[in-house]
Formats: C-alpha cells, sequence, structure tokens
C-alpha cells in the first residue's frame, strides 16, 4: 500500500490547474458528487492504519477533510472502491458494504457478499452492487437495495454472459463491471479483466435495464 495521491484541480475558464490536495492512498479512483454539493473520494489502500478513512470530502468552499471511520472491521476499510447517495442514506462498498444514515459522519456494516464489490451500478430509482465474476458460469454477483425491506438483496443468477453479451468467446477470469454511470433509467458500465485488484484490462462497453428481478 503507498501513497500520498495527489489531487489536482483546473479552473476550465482560464485552463489553470493547481494542487488540491494530498489523500492518504495510494490512488484517488473515483470522484462523487453528492445532494450536499460536495465532492467525495473513496480512500484506497492507505499506506497504514492511523490513515484509514472512508472518504476524503471537499466541500462547496474548497475546503478537504477526511472522515467516515468504518465501524466493526477496521481492517477491511482500507478498501473503499465506491460510494454511493441512494435512498436518502450513504453506501460505501470495498470487502464489506457499508451505510451511513447521518450524512458520511458514522458508518456500519451492512452486509457482507463473498468477493470485493467493486462497484455500485445505480439504475433509476434501483441501485445494485457488484463483485467480479470468477469466471463465465459464475452467477451470484449482484445484490440491489431493497428499499421495503431496507436491506441489500439478490436479484437472482445473472450469468457472466448476461452481464457481458456477445463476450462469451473471451478467455474469462475475474470479469468485473467497472465506471457505471446512469443514464435515464438505463446503466452504462465497462466489462473489464481484473488486471489486478485494482486496475481493469477493458474488454467492452455495455447499457443494461433493471427492474429488481433481472
Amino acid at each position: 500500500n503507498a501513497g500520498p495521491a495527489e489531487v489536482w484541480e483546473i479552473d476550465p475558464a482560464t485552463g489553470a490547474a493547481q494542487l488540491s490536495y494530498k489523500i492518504g492512498g495510494e490512488q484517488a479512483d473515483l470522484f462523487r458528487v453528492f445532494s450536499d454539493g460536495c465532492l467525495y473520494v473513496p480512500d484506497h489502500d492507505p499506506p497504514g492504519t492511523s490513515s484509514y478513512n472512508c472518504y476524503y470530502k471537499r466541500d462547496t468552499s474548497g475546503n478537504w477533510s477526511n472522515g467516515g471511520w468504518l465501524t466493526g472491521e477496521k481492517n477491511n476499510e482500507v478498501h473503499v472502491y465506491d460510494m454511493a447517495e441512494f435512498d436518502g442514506k450513504m453506501f460505501a462498498c470495498g470487502y464489506y458494504l457499508w451505510r451511513s444514515d447521518d450524512g458520511g459522519a458514522t458508518w456500519y456494516e451492512h452486509g457482507k457478499h463473498a468477493g470485493r464489490n467493486y462497484a455500485f451500478l445505480p439504475y433509476g430509482d434501483q441501485l445494485m452492487t457488484s463483485t467480479s465474476y470468477y469466471n463465465w458460469n459464475s452467477s451470484d454477483v449482484f445484490r440491489y437495495w431493497n428499499k421495503a425491506k431496507q436491506t441489500w438483496d439478490s436479484p437472482g443468477a445473472i450469468s457472466a454472459a448476461k452481464a457481458f453479451p456477445d463476450q462469451s468467446n473471451l478467455p474469462g477470469n475475474y470479469l468485473k463491471l467497472v465506471r457505471p454511470a446512469q443514464f435515464g433509467n438505463k446503466c452504462l458500465y465497462i466489462g473489464a479483466y481484473e488486471f489486478n485488484d485494482h486496475q481493469n484490462d477493458p474488454f467492452g462497453a455495455y447499457v443494461s435495464t433493471f427492474n429488481g428481478t433481472t
């Protein structure tokens, strides 16, 4: 584990760039903007336990802070791959699934899904999370947030061939969905091999819909 990593900001009007912040983790892999107008960066592989956080946050005045210690699994929040705001809550994923009901101030473990949870996939009024496919025959990869039950549920078997259509001829171990983005009621994502647990080797781009069961 390495770090720190630099975050830079660019003024689109002038093109001027400046160093904005140094985060403790080894890479700033994702930027998320939530309803409070703040920018969140998931903490990713910090070099020591003293810097374990859930996220780094830049407020609307340009001030940075870290926070969101994840309770219960102090050795496992070292990997926070993604964050999401949904159903009036904040979620984080990595080795586990975490949830915050107070805007990210405190977190608790809220679901455990075999393998590392790499991404949150937004589908209209649904939110899913996914681990990687071990091979083309894997299927227990997804969980979705059941708002009625206030818990994570399985949508049933969704094979790699269904998630990545027309690609079943590819050799496949450790396939995953990365860089998901919502577009209307659809989700756009990239299919990629797991180059290692943090980097990806993409093989295609996809669009899909989700109704809570398929």
